[in-house]
């Protein structure tokens, strides 16, 4: 019988689709709004008084204790109620969330970022195409993106599904277990800032889609995968469409990010750690595990492994299904890809090159 009503009540598998939206105060929004709600048992979040508290101390900062001037600026939006600004639908969660208008919206998520970035860099970084290729650690480095607004419109791939051993350097929980990576992506920056123009390539980016990336034009990509020749056709895409590369890769605490800037002109690939032979040897087979084993090591570089990263290497396909990785370095690699991109599109370099932090180093810790 327990198994029966659970089964009815089984949830399918979330999947992100383009939010819709809504004004109330037009006749047909407002009756399929009435559907989703009586029809399809949609919950509704109200937020203008939220929205009117906020957005008073971001138009007043100086009058933030003047509890009149609040109430005079409040009351009206207050008023509005369900009338102000627009409703976004999210059909994953069967839920209609109020939003201020898109302007308003974008200055009140990156109000805290004012002056540290000016207006105007704030411009310059929100109306550009950005694209995330691989969502393990590259979920760390949208996360950061997608708070300082970065990108109008946003490429996600990737081709694999949530595991529970993903859950130790990605922020989701059991509940995201055995969804697409690009759908809990997806999700995500939805509900953080629902303008956003996304871009879903689920089965990652490979020579059958790549013309996709290349049509949005991504002025930076973000290249976060295992799979060494698509390392090389995102290299390849780069450079003829002229885009800036950044990776971070996460070495026991060591974070790495490499940064090939073919948006400046021709960069050997992967900063020349890899010869000819080998490039070719990717792109025209498939490498053993011992030569990507091989090829691995020089990417990242003998001087940047530690005896237990070192160790850890030896026990894949033996007690390791893969590289070892820690969520602690995801997240240091995110902040810092982020950095780099949004120095890049305001034209402040890095220049092409790899910039290292360990935490060991710089706590003057033992580091192993």
């Amino acid at each position: 019988m327990i198994e029966y009503w659970m089964n009815q009540a089984a949830k399918k598998v979330p999947t992100w689709v383009e939010p819709e939206v809504y004004n109330i105060n037009t006749l047909a929004d407002r009756r399929e709004m009435i559907r989703r709600i009586s029809i399809g048992g949609a919950t509704v979040e109200r937020k203008a008084t939220d929205i009117a508290e906020d957005l008073f101390e971001l138009r007043h900062p100086d009058q933030k204790k003047d509890h009149i001037a609040r109430q005079r600026f409040v009351r009206p939006i207050v008023r509005e109620g369900d009338r102000y600004g627009v409703w976004h639908y999210f059909a994953w969660s069967n839920t209609l969330v109020q939003y201020p208008d898109e302007q308003t919206h974008r200055e009140l998520l990156t109000f805290r970022n004012r002056e540290l970035i000016t207006a105007d860099e704030l411009r310059k970084i929100g109306s550009v195409t950005v694209a995330h290729v691989g969502l393990s650690v590259g979920s760390h480095i949208l996360e950061q993106t997608s708070h300082m607004a970065m990108g109008n419109k946003v490429i996600l791939a990737d081709p694999d599904i949530m595991s529970v051993p993903n859950l130790n350097r990605i922020h989701s929980g059991m509940p995201e277990v055995g969804m697409r990576k690009t759908d809990v992506a997806g999700i995500r920056l939805s509900e953080l800032n629902p303008y956003v123009q996304q871009i879903h390539l689920p089965d990652g980016v490979t020579r059958q889609n790549v013309e996709t990336v290349a049509y949005h034009r991504p002025d930076l990509i973000f290249e976060e995968v295992d799979h060494l020749p698509t390392k090389i056709l995102m290299r390849k895409l780069a450079y003829r469409i002229g885009a800036a590369v950044i990776m971070a890769t996460d070495t026991g605490d060591r974070t790495m990010i490499d940064i090939e800037r073919y948006d400046l002109g021709y960069v050997e690939p992967f900063l020349g750690r890899l010869s000819p032979a080998e490039l070719r040897l990717i792109e025209q087979s498939n490498p053993s595990p011992e030569e990507t084993v091989q090829i691995i090591m020089k990417l990242i570089g003998l001087e940047n492994i530690s005896v237990r990263l070192a160790i850890s290497m030896g026990q894949i396909g033996m007690t390791l299904g893969g590289i070892a990785q820690l969520g602690t370095t995801a997240s240091v690699g995110g902040a810092y890809a982020a950095v780099a991109g949004r120095e890049i599109l305001l034209g402040r370099g890095p220049n092409s090159g790899r910039y290292k932090v360990t935490p060991q180093e710089i706590m003057h810790i033992l580091y192993m």
